[in-house]
């Protein structure tokens, strides 16, 4: 079976949901590592800055602080490359990993007691 060529209905297509994509996902704009506070410092799409401690990232944590220079973002900033180690790790996988689900889940059970309605307080109390 012969592979059909694109057409330009269908490459289109494939722009605008990258395009899409691109404004909705979180990406890393630009990413380096801070020796002073011996963290990596990326700079999220959305105009988040996260500061995360070295010794915290499993994959980094015996990387020696002078090969932490050449940190990268991957090209569409999906992920973020440490190339002479061989290490790549996605951007997504990096938030879930230092923020944990039951992390999350208690703050905003917290949050949501402060809630200045009774119904919104139930709710957060019910939240496992």
């Amino acid at each position: 079976m012969a592979i059909q060529p694109t057409t330009d209905e269908e490459l289109l297509h494939c722009i605008k949901a990258g395009a899409r994509r691109r404004k909705t996902e979180r990406r890393a704009e630009s990413v380096c590592y801070d020796r002073a506070t011996d963290a990596i410092q990326i700079v999220l799409s959305d105009g988040v800055k996260v500061s995360l401690p070295r010794n915290k990232l499993e994959e980094f944590r015996n990387i020696p602080a002078n090969e932490m220079e050449s940190i990268r973002t991957t090209p569409v900033g999906y992920g973020i490359k440490l190339d002479a180690h061989d290490i790549s790790i996605s951007v997504q996988g990096l938030m879930t990993a230092v923020v944990s689900p039951s992390a999350t889940i208690t703050t905003a059970r917290q949050n949501g007691t402060r809630a200045a309605r009774a119904p919104k307080q139930r709710q957060a109390r019910s939240i496992t």
